[in-house]
Order: C-alpha cells, then sequence, then structure tokens
C-alpha cells in the first residue's frame, strides 16, 4: 500500500513537470518603464516637473486617483522623507442617468500638508457623462464617467497648485 502510495505521488509530480508543455514562449515580453515621474493620466506628459525633494505630486495625484476610482472615501500619499502629505477625501459621490445616457457627480476635497502644517485644501466638484456608444454596459459606462469626473477634480487641484505658485 505505502508503495503504490508513493508510486502514484512520483507518477503525479513527473507528469506535473515534465510532461506540462511550456507556454511561457507565448507571452510577449514588454519593457519596464523604469522613469515614473513622467507618468499622467490627467495631464500632458511634462508639464509639471515636481515640487520638494523627490515627492512627484502628479504621480501623487495618480495614486490618489486611483484610489478614489475604487470607492474609498479617503485617500493619503506621503513623500519618502515624510515632509510632504498629499490627501484626498470624497465628500460627494453619486450619478444620475437613465438607461442611454449616465452623468456623474464628484466633489472631493484636497489638501497638502508640509511638516504636519496645512498648506493647501480646497473642494474640487466636477460632473462627467458616458454615452452608450462608447460602451454597451450600464455599469462600465457608469464607472468611465466616474473615473471622468475625478479626472476633471485632479486637473484643477494641479492647476491650482500651479496658479499658487506651491511648485518648484
Amino acid at each position: 500500500m505505502k508503495n503504490k502510495l508513493l508510486l502514484l505521488l512520483i507518477g503525479l509530480i513527473i507528469s506535473n513537470c515534465v510532461f506540462m508543455p511550456d507556454y511561457s514562449k507565448n507571452f510577449k515580453k514588454y519593457p519596464s518603464r523604469p522613469d515614473l515621474k513622467s507618468i499622467s493620466l490627467t495631464k500632458p506628459e511634462g508639464r509639471f516637473e515636481m515640487f520638494a525633494t523627490g515627492f512627484y505630486y502628479i504621480l501623487a495625484a495618480n495614486l490618489i486617483e486611483e484610489n478614489l476610482k475604487y470607492s474609498e472615501l479617503f485617500s493619503e500619499v506621503k513623500e519618502k522623507d515624510g515632509d510632504y502629505i498629499l490627501t484626498a477625501e470624497k465628500i460627494d459621490d453619486k450619478y444620475t442617468g437613465e438607461f442611454l445616457d449616465v452623468a456623474y457627480s464628484i466633489t472631493v476635497e484636497y489638501s497638502l500638508y508640509l511638516k504636519n502644517r496645512l498648506v493647501f485644501k480646497n473642494k474640487y466638484s466636477a460632473t462627467a457623462i458616458s454615452e452608450p456608444t462608447e460602451h454597451f454596459m450600464y455599469a462600465f459606462r457608469q464607472r468611465l464617467a466616474r473615473e471622468r469626473a475625478l479626472q476633471i477634480t485632479v486637473n484643477k487641484f494641479l492647476d491650482d497648485l500651479e496658479s499658487m505658485k506651491i511648485l518648484k
């Protein structure tokens, strides 16, 4: 009985290891992008550089945007050295629409802290729509409209940072 169990186990191991084809050649390998500071979903690349030491606010704003996309109520991104903290709090988040068009309205409050002192705080509201020609699924159109509205709030926030000369 012990020998049969051992042979069965060895046979199972060999069949899984030796006779499985190598599918790794079927997947295309994409080069990695080491320059994270130039990634921007909301602004053209290179519009802003950075403020403070090593705190890429466009990347931080995009991280906050990603967090809020998935229905989190609050998001916070800190600078590596701990001097700057960027936070976003979702105040209002609702959609309206019939079967065809979807409109999404969102209000987000952004706060920027330097050494635990408030430097900037403001609320931004935005509304965006998604039409039935973009996708046939209602839930997908709803999410698309919400992401667009969220991007508008991030754009307004970054524009204010630039106009107030908070940026280097």
